[in-house]
């Protein structure tokens, strides 16, 4: 305890940055974190640090992207007498605990999963109903030891909506299917615990059909929560365009019943599909455009997500990442109310 105050001490010692001047500040509750290779290898110090940045910026909900990872061709690597959860978890689901933020993981994540749902519809099937297998699998397994912890909060669907790949009746059934099965088998096997699905949109539905496409998932598989990313750090959305389907999303979520959230991206993609051929890169978007996001997503959204303070928003991710983190730390300075003596 006293080794992660000092931590936090240290993290807050080293940034400090006028309030800017804004009647009413806007802040993130919750934002997303990649269990990527290089994390593997952090130290009990780094992790720690991480937790003191969430805290500062008054980040209350955590959703872990993945806690398993394979492509299409390996092997699902979780079964009887191998382990299941990956090390650093421990760490991060203690973390949560200590500073009382609501944890929510995410399942199997598939890097072959866009290439698969483009396939035939019988393809598509056969493919859903094994990605169902492994991600009930995992959950039974993971399940046991996630509760141990109080911060732990529910599952997160790594498999996100999109408004592309889905617009066939026989194609959105499949979905829904998969969508209802995996969600039912979550709440029996967690009966107190959220279920979490996130989508954006590519534009290829109207604001109208969207909100359509949408209430259908929701009506009929009981996740409980829905987020909308906002799509504008990969150029899926303008920003004049992103008023109108986040309203869409909004809509169906508010006729189905379900907790509505928007992810603002607060990264600029630099390179990848569609830009150019090579691996996905992206930097900290600017802080102007980040806030225009902000703004039209408050509209909608009880509380905003960031994709991704880890990433894009810490001291530690490069001096534009550095620069938006003392901007909404002093936002937070700004939005909390004064001591009287």
């Amino acid at each position: 305890m006293i080794f992660l105050a000092s931590a936090c001490d240290w993290a807050n010692e080293r940034q400090r940055h006028p309030a800017p001047p804004h009647a009413k500040p806007l802040h993130f509750s919750g934002t997303f974190l990649q269990l990527v290779e290089s994390r593997s290898q952090w130290t009990l110090t780094q992790w720690a640090r991480l937790f003191c940045y969430f805290r500062t910026l008054g980040v209350k909900k955590l959703i872990i992207q993945w806690s398993a990872f394979n492509d299409q061709n390996s092997t699902f690597p979780y079964g009887p007498g191998l382990p299941a959860i990956r090390p650093e978890l421990k760490t991060i689901l203690e973390l949560a605990d200590q500073y009382k933020i609501k944890l929510y993981v995410g399942l199997n994540y598939d890097a072959g999963y866009w290439k698969r749902i483009g396939l035939d519809a019988q393809s598509v099937k056969t493919y859903l109903q094994n990605l169902n297998e492994k991600n009930v699998q995992l959950a039974r397994i993971s399940a046991p030891f996630l509760q141990s912890h109080r911060s732990f909060s529910g599952w997160y669907l790594t498999d996100e909506i999109d408004d592309v790949n889905w617009n066939t009746k026989e194609k959105r059934e499949l979905l829904v299917n998969y969508l209802q099965s995996l969600s039912s088998q979550l709440h029996q096997l967690t009966p107190d615990k959220k279920v979490v699905l996130s989508g954006f949109s590519n534009a290829a539905l109207s604001p109208e059909r969207l909100t359509e496409f949408w209430y259908e998932i929701l009506t009929r598989a009981p996740v409980d929560i829905v987020l909308f990313q906002d799509g504008v750090g990969v150029n899926k959305l303008t920003l004049e365009q992103l008023p109108a389907y986040v309203d869409a999303v909004h809509w169906a979520a508010e006729f189905a019943h379900r907790k509505f959230d928007v992810i603002v991206e607060v990264f600029q993609q630099i390179a990848g599909t569609p830009i150019n051929n090579q691996p996905f890169k992206a930097v900290p978007a600017p802080l102007e455009r980040i806030l225009k996001q902000m703004k039209i997503a408050s509209l909608y959204s009880p509380e905003l997500w960031a994709f991704s303070i880890p990433d894009y928003m810490t001291p530690d991710a490069g001096d534009d990442a550095r620069q938006l983190f003392g901007y909404f730390h002093a936002q937070r300075n700004l939005a909390r109310p004064v001591s009287r003596r």
